[in-house]
């Protein structure tokens, strides 16, 4: 990953690791952040980094590619809320984590592919039972 913001290219991962299928929706809200050339901090409007009617149990699903091209001031950062749906008596994990790729070709393949600082770790939720559950974290 990038010391100075958000890779060149990236997408958001989010793994179902409950032993079930998750039967509601799983999604990832952001406002993205970047400092102007005054050093006043920018913020977006609120963008889907994720979503997904469903996944399936011990399946990942990826959000669309996201491109940082902004040739004055890159976006370094966000604010995000994972919003997790299982409907199904669960045991385990719904885990979010942030993927890169230099080229828009090569990515991780998997949570479990975090060589080279392509794939990030950056949060879980624990689910024991059917719930709907919030994550908030910052990247």
């Amino acid at each position: 990953m990038s010391s100075t913001g958000l890779p060149r290219y990236w997408r958001i991962q989010v793994y179902n690791d409950t032993g079930v299928d998750s039967g509601g929706n799983i999604e990832v809200t952001a406002i993205l952040t970047k400092t102007n050339s005054s050093g006043v901090i920018q913020y977006d409007v609120e963008t889907d980094l994720f979503a997904a009617a469903e996944i399936l149990a011990d399946v990942h699903g990826d959000g669309a590619v996201k491109t940082n091209t902004d040739t004055d001031h890159y976006w370094t950062g966000f604010d995000a809320i994972l919003d997790a749906d299982m409907t199904g008596a669960s045991d385990g994990n719904v885990e979010v984590w942030l993927l890169a790729s230099t080229d828009n070709a090569t990515w991780p393949t998997d949570r479990s592919t975090t060589h080279s600082g392509s794939a990030m770790f950056l949060g879980a939720l624990n689910f024991t039972a059917a719930a709907q559950k919030l994550l908030y974290f910052s990247v």
